[in-house]
């Protein structure tokens, strides 16, 4: 399934997700590095919020590639994909909610003229180094 780019998740919030469900997949349960694990959205889900235009908790899990690859031959069901996210406990839920629902703000540069500090530079630099 292919999701609009401003609403995949940052491999920040996937690290996030992952340290919240204890780097372990939420099928078979092993421990696996990042590296090895993917974020599935659940197809059939309400993937994202209509209002909000954004990832809803209840539309991913996360998985091993072993898991992810026997999902699209079709092996899990996803009546049992959904059963696996409402399995997951009240705190990890909240913190996946957390995780997809934060936007770091813009950052904005400081208002200043960049040939002044320029030349301002080029003055110390003269003070210092004698150049």
């Amino acid at each position: 399934m292919t999701l609009p780019s401003h609403l995949i998740p940052s491999w920040i919030k996937r690290r996030k997700i992952w340290i919240a469900l204890e780097c372990r997949c939420e099928i078979c349960g092993e421990e696996f590095h990042q590296d090895h694990t993917l974020l599935h959205y659940i197809p059939g889900s309400d993937v994202f919020s209509q209002k909000e235009e954004k990832l809803v908790e209840e539309s991913i899990l996360m998985l091993c590639l072993a898991c992810h690859r026997e999902i699209h031959a079709r092996k899990i069901s996803v009546v049992e994909q959904l059963k696996i996210v409402n399995s997951r406990s009240p705190d990890i839920r909240e913190q996946i909610r957390r995780i997809l629902s934060y936007h770091p703000k813009a950052y904005t540069p400081p208002d200043i003229d960049i040939e002044q500090q320029y030349e301002e530079a080029k003055q110390v630099t003269q003070l210092i180094f004698g150049v």
